[in-house]
């Protein structure tokens, strides 16, 4: 028989685990989503023209900071995390209203890029809205 002090740090520990798997698996979730955004920010580049080019270094600059900062908030676990994630959506919306607003100014060659990249900033919103809901 364990003795009860062994039990309980083997279940803290235990319950560690579950809170980063937790994390993890909704990092990956949220990683997912900024990688197409990325990806859609790339294939972006070479039609966005000087017009809105300023706020697509913004917007690409903006996803790239968000990436940095999940790591952070798949680190975190409870209210922490919470605040963490809903300060990243705040930020995503702010990031797809922009590019929003920049393919409503862009020609025609760049108005479909635009939409890309306000689609997947909408799918990290929705997977990081997601991840709010499980913590």
């Amino acid at each position: 028989m364990w003795p009860a002090g062994v039990l309980a740090v083997a279940l803290v520990l235990g319950a560690c685990d579950q809170v980063n798997d937790a994390g993890s698996e909704i990092e990956d979730r949220v990683q997912q989503g900024l990688d197409a955004a990325g990806d859609a920010i790339a294939d972006a580049g070479d039609a966005i023209q000087d017009a809105t080019r300023s706020a697509y270094e913004q917007v690409a600059d903006g996803v790239s900071s968000l990436e940095d900062d999940i790591q952070a908030a798949a680190d975190e676990a409870g209210e922490e995390a919470r605040q963490q994630y809903e300060e990243l959506l705040h930020r995503t919306e702010e990031l797809r209203d922009r590019a929003e607003a920049a393919g409503d100014e862009a020609g025609a060659e760049a108005e479909e890029a635009w939409g890309e990249i306000t689609e997947a900033l909408a799918d990290v919103e929705a997977r990081i809205r997601a991840a709010l809901d499980e913590l």
